[in-house]
């Protein structure tokens, strides 16, 4: 490792001889992975592939979201990218839910945020791809004609060469810190993702809390304690100190040959102590109840229609949550106008039922009980009987009347023809 830092050194400061950066256009970014451990939330750092024990250890977590930030040698937050698992099976589009914070009235705390979804929730080529196209459009509004320098880990992800050759014909140059090193010589892996650790524990354990006891959605109340952990761990002044403690700004190779050997000689063992949860009376029900309400009111709940792989902004997701609303509402109303149809038809047709069972009985023989709903027009009556009047007298049997120029004519054995 000690070889690998000493010949990047030697790399950056070639190329840093022949272009010239500020602090404003030397950015550093980096994923970190919010899980779900024992119950509280924590921050994981995103290993290389063929790293197994890290690998075995996500197996048995529940990853919230992955986070891809991108900040600046001069303090500053150039935008934030939130990945999330979509269940896209063989399809390209997923139906998914998404939670967003209201943006803070103090825009200085404020930067982009964009969301995509992946069918496993972590940062692939392809998403990558669209990741540094978004940040090479966005650097080109805010800094038409200037070249850029991003430093990064060695994730096979940000090594593709279609992502590296788009990168450079924009002016954007992706430059890899050594292999091995990222936990001493990278900025966003000192202060910023600590304190993102340290306010997502708390955050993630309060919301948690409040969830389980409101009966609320988990998910979305962990997403708001990402929120508000990303917003009071990145600040101005940490993001500056960690890039002066990794001599990556000002480039310093001396200084950080020297933090590369004491990394070596030190071998700090993983920490095993874990947090655990104090009890909570009763009365704190009711003040998690109104801490979950206020998170709701920060938050823009809604559904859409997501595109693997691809960004998407949060204007984007609320516009078509609203055409779903839309939709549905029209949905709504259609099956009522269909369901109010069915029911005058069904009115309809029982008082044709009605009818009919009235005029069955209007035709049928008092003499015979039979139906004599057959009509024959009064000149094609035989001479047995005309008008309705039979030639033979049987009393009130006879019971075949003339309507509208018709006469009812009974079966052939009724008596009431004889």
């Amino acid at each position: 490792m000690v070889e690998d830092v000493k010949g990047f050194c030697e790399q950056l400061k070639i190329f840093l001889e022949q272009h010239s950066f500020t602090a404003d256009a030397g950015f550093n970014h980096d994923e970190t992975r919010l899980v779900m451990r024992r119950g509280r939330m924590e921050t994981q750092h995103v290993e290389m592939r063929d790293k197994d024990r890290p690998n075995i250890n996500f197996t048995h977590d529940t990853t919230v979201a992955s986070v891809l930030t991108f900040v600046a040698a001069s303090g500053t937050v150039f935008l934030g990218v939130y990945i999330l698992t979509g269940a896209f099976r063989e399809g390209m589009t997923a139906e998914v839910s998404f939670a967003l914070e209201e943006a803070p009235k103090a825009s200085g705390r404020a930067w982009p945020h964009f969301f995509c979804w992946t069918d496993t929730g972590y940062l692939n080529a392809a998403t990558f791809r669209c990741v540094v196209d978004e940040f090479a459009r966005e650097w080109g509004v805010r800094n038409p004609g200037r070249e850029v320098l991003l430093f990064g880990d060695q994730l096979g992800c940000h090594k593709d060469i279609e992502t590296l050759s788009s990168a450079l014909s924009k002016g954007v140059y992706l430059f890899f810190l050594a292999p091995n090193s990222s936990h001493f010589n990278q900025p966003l892996d000192e202060v910023p993702f600590a304190a993102l650790k340290k306010f997502a524990v708390g955050g993630g354990e309060q919301s948690v809390f409040n969830s389980l006891l409101t009966g609320t959605s988990t998910r979305d109340s962990l997403l708001a304690a990402a929120y508000t952990a990303e917003r009071l761990a990145f600040t101005t002044e940490s993001i500056r100190r960690a890039f002066r403690r990794c001599a990556l700004w000002q480039f310093d190779p001396v200084a950080m040959q020297r933090r590369c050997s004491a990394a070596v000689a030190l071998a700090p063992s993983p920490s095993t102590v874990h947090e655990e949860a104090t009890a909570a009376a009763m009365a704190v029900i009711e003040a998690s109840t109104l801490r979950t309400a206020a998170v709701k009111k920060q938050l823009s709940r809604g559904k859409a229609t997501v595109q693997r792989n691809v960004l998407h902004s949060p204007v984007a997701l609320l516009e078509q949550h609203a055409a779903k609303v839309a939709a549905a509402a029209a949905r709504v109303a259609d099956r009522a106008k269909k369901d109010a149809e069915k029911e005058l038809q069904r009115v309809e047709n029982e008082a044709d039922r009605v009818r009919k069972a009235s005029i069955r009985k209007n035709n049928t023989c008092r003499a015979c009980q039979r139906d004599t709903s057959q009509l024959r027009a009064v000149g094609e009556l035989p001479l047995r009987g005309v008008l309705g009047v039979p030639l033979l007298s049987e009393g009130p049997r006879r019971v075949c009347t003339p309507w509208r120029g018709y006469v009812r004519v009974c079966c052939e054995d009724c008596r009431c023809w004889r």
